[in-house]
């Protein structure tokens, strides 16, 4: 009995580390009217079930050769540092990566290897001579429960002429329960370093054991879509549970790449296998949001409400859809819900203080930030928000506080860099602004999509030219990728460097053809060039790539009625109207094309609908105003045309346009190489 009592320390440590834990708290109120001896012996009984039913994956030493003398390729200590590198493929946190927490996870197994921490510690039953191991064994015996072995050997490649830093090796490996081998592979790679090794030794046993772990491994963390495709797709399932959410990480990932109609495939297939699954339906509305569909989201956001009312993701997400309407008291009301669910997250308390500004409750908004960095003292948005808060109130020094505060918490993140980098700007410190700049670029981490991430927030920010720094050194990073170059492009072309950004556009469409965003910003470009024709063809590329993207098409109208090719113009404007209703520069382009074409009365009534979903658009007044000039409505063109002078500043070109017809008679007074398009695109 003491040997027994001398174990409940390390017992008990076992059981809060794992999920063992929540069935004794189910449970735990039946257990007080049972009294402690009872008790003990339930525990110690559902304890050992437990263990023998407990997923695991045994990791046995892998096979070194002896002339590999490195300490690191120990046997043992190769099987150690597999395990730690499984472990963390199979505890990604998902709340980090993706909108949707939790939607993709399997059941996890735990691992045991060489007495991992984790491993149940064996005592000796009281009153009896068998160890609780022992029997473990042999109820797993007797149910036939077999886990699965992790193993190997490590062979080097000959190679006498190459000098020990620069050896091969052919790594072998399998997983074997009973005399079933579930996985065998090798493969071929330097001796480098243990960790390499042991890291792609993980990443194949765990495709091979859950290839959806695998899969959100691969996609959410290591930012490869593709990977994670092709791991589902060697690795299908037939559970239709499985199945189903296999299905839905492929039509988030699909929906990611802009294929709207395979995601929404995918999503589907999914609802049909499980259709009270209400996970799938959060994340086929967060599909239909980052297309642009709010509406059509927030019905699937309700569909996954009704199936589960206490979706923290689904009210939040909704949240989001309803602001995206312009509907900010219901996104309020929502993020409130949100809140009232789990308190705990930053979020909502984020997204709250965001809508409570637009609706000119900034002190509200203020409080809902600080309480954001109480729930989360690392939350990120929740410090840039309170900061830019206490920027609007003049309270410079608090937020430049609130600022470093952030690059304390992490120090190899560029965001706070920057945003301290803002308000420098602002108050006119320029050398120390692009002091916090370069220390931006230095701390983000070298990789491609840390880079760009820190480029679009600066973009964000109205500092293309300091996003055009971070562009280039994702370009520096890799050359090979299409998305740097695209990014890079685009910046060029905010700050009015046309060539380059011609050229950066151009090395993007090589490397990748099928991508809609570097077709467009090239066709964007060039129409700033004024070379329609090309621009055209480009945009036509990137409306094939992704058939529902409202910009190209309203782009292509541009080009097109440039060309004179007012009809071709028309119905790409009908096509990004078609695809969001609420585009208030579709519409207006549209009139203008339909004006060309004689169609007076379409004309000036879509050109009107343009003014009505944006009235503070200043182009959509300039061609309104350009339209009724077209009509020979004098009076109300000049009063339009001095609204859009108005809302776009003494630089907009409705300025000129306005002092022409003040000039004429009457008559004609525009270009008639621009006709009602104007000058803007």
């Amino acid at each position: 009995m003491i040997a027994f009592l001398s174990k409940l320390p390390s017992l008990w440590k076992h059981f809060v580390s794992s999920r063992f834990v929540k069935f004794l708290q189910t449970v735990g109120g039946f257990a007080k009217r049972l009294g402690w001896l009872r008790t003990s012996a339930i525990a110690v009984l559902a304890f050992t079930v437990y263990e023998a039913f407990r997923p695991v994956i045994w990791i046995r030493p892998f096979s070194v050769p002896q002339s590999i003398e490195q300490q690191q390729f120990r046997s043992d200590a190769l099987a150690e540092r597999v395990m730690e590198k499984i472990r963390l493929i199979y505890s990604l946190d998902l709340d980090k990566y993706q909108r949707n927490p939790g939607t993709f996870l399997q059941d996890e197994p735990s691992f045991d290897v060489l007495g991992a921490e984790n491993e149940a510690p064996d005592f000796e039953i009281p009153g009896t001579s068998l160890s609780h191991r022992v029997i473990i064994n042999y109820l797993q015996s007797f149910l036939r429960i077999e886990p699965p072995t992790l193993t190997g050997d490590l062979e080097l490649v000959p190679a006498a002429s190459q000098a020990a830093a620069d050896r091969s090796v052919i790594v072998s490996c399998r997983i074997i329960q009973g005399s079933r081998i579930l996985m065998r592979d090798s493969f071929q790679t330097q001796l480098r370093g243990v960790d390499s090794i042991a890291q792609q030794i993980a990443e194949k046993a765990v495709a091979a054991l859950n290839p959806m772990a695998m899969a959100n491994y691969l996609y959410f963390l290591k930012k490869d879509g593709k990977a994670a495709l092709q791991v589902l797709d060697a690795h299908p399932s037939d559970n239709p549970r499985d199945k189903a959410r296999e299905d839905t990480l492929r039509g988030v990932i699909l929906s990611d790449e802009h294929k709207w109609s395979e995601a929404q495939a995918m999503f589907q297939k999914a609802s049909g296998l499980t259709p009270k699954d209400f996970l799938i339906y959060v994340d086929w509305g967060g599909a239909l949001f980052d297309a642009g569909k709010y509406a059509d989201a927030l019905d699937m956001y309700a569909k996954a409400l009704k199936l589960n009312p206490s979706s923290y993701t689904a009210v939040y997400n909704s949240g989001l859809a309803l602001f995206d309407l312009k509907r900010k008291d219901e996104a309020i009301t929502e993020y409130r819900k949100a809140i009232s669910i789990d308190p705990n997250r930053a979020g909502a308390y984020v997204e709250l203080g965001f809508a409570l500004r637009d609706e000119g409750k900034r002190d509200e908004a203020l409080a809902a930030y600080q309480k954001a960095v109480e729930m989360d003292p690392k939350s990120e948005i929740g410090y840039i928000a309170l900061g830019n808060a206490y920027e609007t109130r003049g309270e410079y020094d608090e937020a430049l506080k609130t600022y470093r505060d952030l690059t304390n918490i992490n120090s190899t993140d560029g965001f706070p860099y920057v945003a301290i980098a803002s308000l420098l700007a602002k108050q006119n410190k320029s050398g120390d602004a692009a002091a916090a700049v370069e220390k931006a670029l230095q701390v983000t981490p070298k990789q491609v999509s840390a880079y760009l991430d820190l480029g679009d927030f600066m973009d964000a920010g109205d500092h293309s030219d300091w996003a055009e720094q971070a562009y280039q050194a994702a370009v520096d990073t890799d050359a090979t990728s299409a998305d740097a170059y695209a990014h890079l492009g685009a910046a060029l072309r905010e700050n009015k460097k046309l060539p380059e950004a011609e050229t950066a556009l151009n090395r993007a469409v090589q490397l990748d053809a099928a991508d809609a965003d570097a077709q467009r910003e090239l066709g964007f470009a060039l129409l700033d060039d004024e070379k329609y024709s090309d621009a055209t063809n480009h945009l036509s590329a990137a409306v094939s790539s992704d058939p529902t993207d409202v910009d190209s098409y309203r782009g292509l109208c541009f080009a097109l009625g440039f060309l004179d090719r007012f009809k071709d113009a028309v119905a790409n404007c009908q096509k990004a109207v078609e695809i969001d209703p609420t585009d208030p520069d579709g519409y207006s382009l549209l009139g203008a094309a339909q004006e060309e074409l004689g169609e007076r009365e379409d004309a000036l009534a879509n050109a009107r609908k343009a003014t009505e979903i944006d009235p503070q658009n200043a182009d959509a007044f300039y061609r309104l105003g350009l339209v009724l000039e077209d009509q020979n409505k004098i009076p109300e063109s000049k009063e339009v045309l001095k609204k859009a002078a108005d809302l776009g500043g003494p630089e907009h070109f409705a300025n000129d346009a306005l002092r022409q017809l003040e000039q004429s008679s009457g008559g004609a007074s525009r270009n008639p190489r621009l006709g009602t398009f104007g000058h803007t695109h």
